[in-house]
């Protein structure tokens, strides 16, 4: 057998054992080498007297002694490195160690962009500039499966730094606005409004135009230890350091290094097996800071992710394994002393097939979506001092309207145990179950077995859920009924928990007796059969301090209350959007929006178009012709103040249809006193189509309300009929319920809200 095939072997014997972290004696290594970019030269010997010019000449000799039996330290001095770095594994590989490791940490800079000059100002516009550019990158693969439609800007892999400052990428020259750029690949013309006062030819500008600044690639025992990776152009799967292809991969550590402002993901490990990642820092990536995917055997600890998925961010992209941490099919992964703050998604993310994981103080903080998701694992799963807060900022539907988002969310995970934790403030629910009826299947990578994942054995001891509003569920599960519902109450161990919500005594979500009742503490003991030993009063314990952590810098962060827009049965869009600044963001907003024009027959408005103080919501109301095609369009809506822009792309799908409701969706009573009938509200039904539409039918009419008709089960092309609501309420209660139609045509069922609110007789 050939020593590669020997090595193979070996490699494989050691992921079987499963040591859980990467185990490497550098005092192997007896040769030394120097790299300074400034100095340096790839002529010299690369001693710390005549050191190399480039890393991925140090690499180079480091690789050539490895294969001779000798292990080497390389020290890196400060200095901005413009390469991407390749270490591949050959049949001549020893098991000695190589360490890439900076003199000084922090001060050696591995970059993905180059310095442009030369910039002209546009002729349309004198705060627009251009420079040659020789690349046509295109739109990124989407990614495929079940993911979500991703709008064209999340598929952009283009960045641009002003003086350090990041430009917002925009899709075309007339979305520009101050502080954006946008790149032209027919003409191969980079555009470039910089903030006002910006001297370009004095200027620090930097285009990102290389991805995947440095691979290791089926590597047994190296060390990147106090390296920064920034400003790399990778397209949305991939990652500034990539650690794959193989579970020959072993033994490899990260050390003190930092990853930031990559265009997609920092780290990217890939069927590796006993790595370590820690005292790293991994921000402000543009899809996720740190992914793992089917390895075996990984420590992460003294580890910070936070302020990633902003280009996920510009195009409602947040449900995608997006967020700080993704660890997806890691098999005895620890996790301890962790931060994830402030993503544009979820904090961290376990997904599909995570075994033996056990985490230990980890802060998630401030997430848009969740704190902390558990997804489709077999588990176990053992946490302990979890500070999951004030996650789920939008209440996000991006689900097709059920509220998931949460501080820590159970999605079809077995065998999950969380004590001594904290969930306080967040803006959905402090813990949510969902999941889909009979169980998820899934594939165990290491074995191919397909088996099913259901949410069931469950411990939860020593937490705390306290809400801080009405609308924050202390515990909501709306999905599991039936027998799924069966199995999770019957596996569950909920005891010594300490459950609060100040602003209603019903924050328990449950889907019995049907889907979204809600409960007091009392009804959950009795439905769960749990929590005995619990509590519902509020902690004496305040953890507004533990909660709350500052953004680094001031910034600015759109959002929307859906992940896309769908126009509505009666010609109808709306969506909100809300701004919310950060770190002393204090500038007004200028609201525009783009793409409606390219939709024939649509009109739209935004309301307000200006937001005082960077602060508050504006409301984007489209409406439609029945001569707008169907088909999917993007649109746009940017917010501008001073030399911050902000883009927040989404698609808004016209459904093929033939009918038509009017006035609208949702019918408001008022309120009517009790015994009392209201003026009726007349919904009309058009078919504006060629065909007749057949089996319509028109629902039961919820409690309090009564209607007539003149639909029949069939509607002709080009007719319309009626439907005409009372409201007559029997309590002083609100009413808000749904009127459900059905019939042949695409868009089937309909439905109408109706709303109103009984006043008790004096």
């Amino acid at each position: 057998m050939k020593r590669w095939g020997i090595l193979v072997a070996a490699l494989c014997f050691f992921a079987g054992m499963a040591r859980a972290q990467a185990v490497i004696n550098e005092n192997l290594e007896t040769a030394t080498l120097y790299v300074d970019v400034v100095n340096g030269n790839d002529n010299n010997p690369g001693t710390q007297a005549l050191p190399f010019k480039t890393i991925g000449k140090s690499v180079g000799v480091a690789e050539a002694n490895n294969q001779t039996g000798i292990g080497t330290h390389v020290y890196v001095n400060p200095g901005l490195y413009r390469e991407n770095i390749d270490l591949q594994a050959t049949e001549k590989d020893t098991l000695l160690p190589e360490t890439y490791e900076a003199v000084t940490p922090g001060t050696v800079l591995i970059s993905g962009a180059d310095p442009y000059t030369n910039w002209t100002q546009y002729s349309q516009n004198s705060s627009i500039y251009s420079t040659p550019w020789t690349y046509n990158f295109g739109l990124c693969p989407a990614l495929t499966g079940n993911a979500p439609p991703q709008t064209d800007i999340v598929l952009r892999r283009e960045m641009a730094f002003v003086n350090g400052a990041q430009m917002e990428q925009v899709l075309s020259l007339g979305q520009m606005l101050e502080g954006t750029f946008y790149v032209d690949d027919s003409g191969q013309q980079p555009y470039l409004w910089p903030p006002e006062g910006t001297n370009l030819s004095g200027a620090d500008v930097e285009l990102a135009d290389r991805g995947q600044l440095w691979a290791i690639t089926n590597k047994n025992g190296v060390v990147l230890r106090g390296l920064t990776f920034e400003y790399s152009a990778d397209c949305k799967s991939d990652g500034a350091v990539e650690l794959n292809f193989g579970h020959p991969s072993q033994n490899i550590e990260f050390d003190t290094d930092n990853f930031l402002w990559n265009n997609a993901t920092g780290l990217h490990v890939f069927m590796a097996t006993d790595y370590t990642i820690e005292n790293v820092v991994a921000d402000r990536n543009g899809a996720v800071g740190m992914e793992m995917f089917d390895t075996i055997g990984g420590l992460v600890q003294n580890t910070t992710a936070d302020f990633n998925n902003w280009r996920g961010g510009e195009g409602s992209f947040f449900i995608w394994g997006e967020g700080g941490i993704n660890p997806y099919g890691l098999i005895n992964g620890t996790f301890n002393n962790i931060n994830t703050d402030w993503n544009f998604s979820t904090g961290i993310h376990w997904d599909t097939n995570n075994e033996n994981t056990t985490g230990t103080n980890i802060n998630s903080r401030s997430n848009f979506y969740h704190g902390i998701l558990l997804e489709r694992n077999d588990g176990p799963m053992n946490f302990t001092n979890l500070n999951l807060c004030y996650n789920s900022s939008a209440g996000l539907t991006a689900d097709g309207g059920q509220t998931t988002s949460a501080g820590l969310t159970l999605r079809d995970s077995e065998n999950v145990t969380v004590t001594d934790s904290v969930m306080y403030d967040n803006g959905n629910a402090q813990a949510n179950v969902i999941g889909e009826a009979g169980g998820i299947p899934i594939l165990n990578w290491q074995t191919g077995q397909i088996f099913t994942v259901y949410t069931k054995n469950i411990t939860s001891t020593d937490n705390v859920f306290e809400s801080g509003g009405a609308i924050q569920n202390t515990l909501r599960d709306s999905y599991l009924n039936g027998s799924d519902w069966e199995l999770f109450i019957s596996t569950l161990d909920s005891q010594k928990n300490t459950w609060w919500n100040g602003s209603t005594n019903t924050p328990f979500v449950l889907p019995v007796p049907v889907p979204g009742t809600a409960t007091d503490f009392s009804g959950w003991q009795t439905e769960s059969g749990q929590d005995s030993s619990s509590t519902f009063m509020q902690p004496s314990q305040n953890y507004t301090a533990q909660c709350t952590v500052t953004p680094d810098m001031p910034d600015l962060w759109p959002m929307m209350n859906t992940a896309g827009l769908v126009l509505d049965p009666s010609g109808q869009a709306v969506s909100v959007y809300t701004y919310e600044p950060l770190d002393g963001f204090d500038t007004t907003l200028n609201l525009t929006m783009d793409g409606i024009t390219e939709i024939p027959g649509a009109s739209a408005t935004l309301t307000p178009t200006t937001i005082p103080n960077g602060s508050g919501s504006s409301t984007f109301s489209l409406s439609t012709t029945t001569a707008v095609p169907p088909g999917t369009y993007q649109v746009t809506v940017l917010a501008n103040g001073g030399s911050t822009t902000r883009a927040l792309s989404t698609f808004l799908v016209i459904p093929q249809t033939s009918l038509r409701f009017s006035p609208s969706m949702t019918l408001n009573f008022g309120t009517i006193t009790v015994g009392q009938k209201s003026a009726p509200q007349v919904l009309t039904i058009a078919n504006f189509g060629t065909k007749s539409v057949t089996n319509l039918a028109i629902g039961t009419a919820p409690a309090g309300f009564s209607y007539t008709k003149t639909c029949g089960s069939t509607l002709a092309a080009g007719k319309s009929c009626t439907v005409t609501i009372t409201f007559a309420p029997s309590g002083g209660s609100s009413y808000d319920s749904p009127l459900t139609i059905t019939d042949s045509d695409p868009t089937s069922p309909q439905t109408v809200t109706l709303a109103g609110q009984g006043n008790p007789v004096a």
